[in-house]
Formats: structure tokens, sequence, C-alpha cells
């Protein structure tokens, strides 16, 4: 009686792919590697020829005046480029609004992208450490994580952490979304001039920590190693407005031991207030994870 063939479990047993399927395979693979390092400088030249035309007006303007202020037209700043090459920032000479427009000129050029870490400049390159050493297999760019998170207020992680994540994780539609991100932390961030910035917040006579995102989790670490309860409350701008409307709940966040920001909402209140707020202390957020559930479950009520 002829013996069925034995059939090995596991990847050892599965068929091989056809030789077709893998020189496809193969001959792509090198086809997919320049498509993908060619499309995102594509996308660039196209965004930064667009931004150009389409500012041309005000470029102008502002080269007359740069050259009536300075006597010329350009300043350039010595800045790390790609690869550790050095590259000249180009900016408008003078004093006054719109002197950064002309980084589009970096970027058509193609010494910059829209999206990548923030150029460095050789005292800030001697500086990085070899683990951060890949920022630079990658064009410095006029967006980074870094910049719009600190711009809102949630620049929980370091800047080489947040610039490592973008190297080993860049992609055309992540590019484009964090472009998208910057213009919406623009709006959030407004003016960039100095405000008072109070370690306590009030809004509707809740009384809100102002504090980092750092500060608070050792708080509650801290608080969490002893043995008595603690009422910890987290507030985004619908629980003020539940507070405003019931004075139960608002006398309950009173009487807790903290309360800490949640949210955009409460970033734009400061603004309202003519304050700042030192950082976005989500409850859910990344760096609160690193609290043990339980100890959370032991503070909160």
């Amino acid at each position: 009686m002829p013996r069925s063939p034995l059939k090995i479990p596991g990847p050892l047993g599965s068929s091989r792919p056809s030789r077709w399927r893998a020189g496809i395979r193969r001959r792509a693979y090198p086809v997919l590697a320049l498509l993908g390092e060619f499309l995102p400088r594509a996308i660039d030249m196209a965004a930064s020829a667009a931004a150009l035309g389409l500012l041309a007006p005000l470029l102008l303007a502002r080269a007359l005046r740069s050259r009536r202020q300075a006597g010329c037209i350009l300043a350039r700043s010595p800045r790390i480029g790609r690869y550790q090459v050095p590259f000249r920032q180009v900016s408008f000479a003078g004093t006054g609004r719109f002197r950064h427009l002309a980084v589009w000129l970096n970027i058509w050029r193609g010494d910059m992208a829209i999206v990548g870490p923030r150029p460095l400049t050789a005292e800030e390159e001697a500086a990085v450490p070899v683990a951060d050493l890949a920022r630079f297999t990658v064009r410095p760019g006029l967006v980074s994580p870094f910049r719009i998170r600190r711009r809102i207020g949630i620049a929980h992680h370091s800047e080489s952490t947040l610039d490592r994540e973008l190297v080993y994780s860049q992609t055309v539609t992540g590019d484009l979304g964090l472009a998208a991100h910057s213009v919406v932390s623009g709006l959030l961030g407004g003016d960039s001039s100095p405000k008072e910035m109070p370690s306590v917040l009030n809004f509707f006579g809740v009384p809100v920590v102002n504090t980092t995102m750092t500060e608070a989790v050792d708080w509650i670490l801290a608080r969490a190693a002893g043995q008595e309860r603690t009422l910890l409350a987290f507030v985004n701008p619908d629980c003020l407005n539940l507070a405003w409307e019931q004075e139960e709940y608002c006398t309950l966040l009173q009487q807790a031991e903290r309360v800490l920001p949640d949210g955009i909402g409460i970033h734009l209140g400061c603004r309202m207030l003519g304050q700042a707020l030192r950082a976005n202390v989500n409850g859910t957020d990344q760096s609160c994870k690193g609290v043990p559930f339980l100890l959370r479950k032991k503070l909160c009520c």
C-alpha cells in the first residue's frame, strides 16, 4: 500500500513561490525603492514651487523691505543637512514679519524637506549622540514632530526620540498628516510672545494645577506610595462646562487633591485668559501609561 507523502508542519512544509513571482518581486524592489526616494522629493518640489508662485507678491514686497533695511535681500545661516552635509538656510534680511518665508527656496533646491527633523547648527551637530545619527539620513524639515508638539504643549518626549520615530516610520501619507497638523498647531499655538504662566489656573472656580507631565507623574507615584486615598481629577472643557452648570460636581473638583489639565481646549482657554499652559497633561497619554494601572486605581475614587 503506497504511503502518503509526509507533511512537515510550519514554513518548511509550505510550498515555495514560483520562480516567475520571485523574479517579479526581485526586479520590482529597486523600482519601488527608487519611487520611495523620489516621490517625497517630487512632492516637496511641487509644494515649494506652488508656495513660491502663490506668495510671489508678498515675497517681492518683503525682498524690497529687506533691501531698504539691510542693503541685501537674503541672510544665510549655516546649518547641517542630509548626510551631515553643510548648507545655508536662507531668510529675508532685516527685521519684521515674513522673514522666514524665504526657506521655501531651500526646500525647492533640496537642502530641506517640508517634513523632517529640525535643521541643526554645527555646534548642535557635534552634541548629537551616536545613537541619534540616523536623523541625518533624511533631509531636515520645515515641520518637525517635536516642534508641532511643543507648540501645543504635548512635547512629553525628547526631540531625539521623536526624530528617531520619524526617521524609522516616515511615509508620504504620514508626512502629509504632519504638515496638516502643523497648520492646526500654528492656529492653536498663537503668537510666540511670552505670557504669564501661573502655578494654578482658575476656570469657573475650579483650580487647575499648571504643571508638566514629568512632575505630574512623579506626584502620582509619590502619592500612590502612601496609604491614604487621594482624589485626582483630569478636566477638559466639557468637564468645566459641567462644573459651571452643576454645583455638586464643581464642589467635588474643588475638594480634589489635585486637578490636572486634559485636552487642547484647556490650552485655548489659557490663551483667552492671556496665560500659558505648561503642558497638556492628558490622563491617557503615553507618558502617563508609565504609572501602573493599580496605582492609578488606588489614587482615584
